[in-house]
């Protein structure tokens, strides 16, 4: 497996075009503007502040947290923001590390089904890492990691 993935992605490929959302979300500056904005300035772009309300209504989240400090925002609220960021330029590969795990079912469920359509219709890798069971199973190829050393075991179902 490892051999295949760095073939195809060789790993400073893999660090610059692949954001990663994880746990805890790694949030700066004052507001939830702020990160969004991050994205479109290091691009040297004109952000588009429409696209991040609809990205914001998207994952469930009020036009009001475009301004909100991110000290005032919930571990889930800063999950999805962290993702909304990562999604401004759809990456080659997109990493998340536990980006439901704060979620509430309804919310996780949304998040699901729009990061399964992102790799579908887009055409981008997602190497996910979840301990959600539900999360698991719409994946193609599942790599089970055992606790203290023990074997790895890998599931190709795609």
């Amino acid at each position: 497996m490892k051999d295949r993935i760095s073939r195809r992605f060789p790993r400073k490929t893999i660090a610059s075009r692949s954001p990663t959302a994880c746990k805890p979300p790694a949030l700066f500056g004052d507001t939830v503007y702020d990160n969004l904005i991050f994205p479109w300035q290091i691009r040297n772009k004109t952000p588009e502040p429409e696209k991040f309300i609809s990205d914001l209504a998207r994952f469930g989240l009020a036009q009001e947290t475009l301004t909100k400090s991110i000290t005032a925002l919930s571990g889930g609220e800063k999950q999805r923001v962290s993702l909304i960021r990562n999604l401004q330029f759809l990456p080659k590969v997109l990493l998340l590390d536990e980006i439901t795990s704060a979620l509430d079912d309804v919310n996780k469920r949304n998040v699901n089904e729009i990061i399964h359509r992102y790799a579908r219709e887009q055409n981008i890798a997602v190497l996910w890492v979840t301990h959600d069971a539900n999360e698991i199973t719409h994946s193609d190829d599942v790599i089970t990691l055992q606790p203290h050393g023990g074997k790895m075991q890998e599931a190709n179902r795609g």
